[in-house]
């Protein structure tokens, strides 16, 4: 073999510069799309956690919603406890109706001593009552798999519709 044709086949390889620069330029569109995917994984894990605390709240407050508006008008409603308790009575029925958060639970209580666990993870709830109205208040509240502290506010006004 020639001299010339050991140059021709050198030519026809890469250098070890060409190599190196295209490994860093393959790593880098790597560390990008592992960042982009990473990213979107912790955004789908927040979003799935916030989710589950949305429909959990909204769907104690709706029940909360629909018993309270079959409110007895005559019979007392108290709220007590800090006004984390609730207590009313439904119309034709003689058990009072109950909801209070006792260790980051929605409990409804009827008839008395007959509980029932209707919401976890909440970390505060209030009630209030002016004139024919009755606001509800809680935060729910949950820690997602990367130990981030995740909380939905949800807040409701309710009228009676037995007077």
């Amino acid at each position: 073999m020639n001299i010339r044709g050991q140059i021709t086949i050198y030519k026809k390889a890469f250098t070890l510069v060409e190599i190196a620069i295209s490994i860093a330029i393959i790593s880098l569109i790597a560390a990008g799309i592992f960042m982009i995917l990473t990213s979107g994984s912790t955004s789908w894990n927040q979003e799935t956690v916030l989710l589950e605390l949305q429909q959990q709240a909204r769907s104690v407050v709706e029940g909360m919603i629909k018993e309270i508006r079959q409110t007895d008008p005559s019979q007392s409603i108290s709220i007590t406890d800090s006004d984390q308790k609730i207590v009313f009575y439904i119309v034709d029925i003689t058990n009072p109706v109950s909801y209070y958060l006792s260790n980051g639970e929605i409990i409804r209580e009827h008839p008395a001593g007959n509980t029932r666990i209707i919401a976890n993870n909440i970390n505060s709830l209030s009630f209030s009552y002016a004139g024919n109205t009755i606001g509800i208040s809680l935060v729910a509240e949950k820690t997602d798999r990367q130990g981030r502290s995740l909380s939905y506010p949800l807040k409701a006004k309710v009228r009676f519709r037995n007077e």
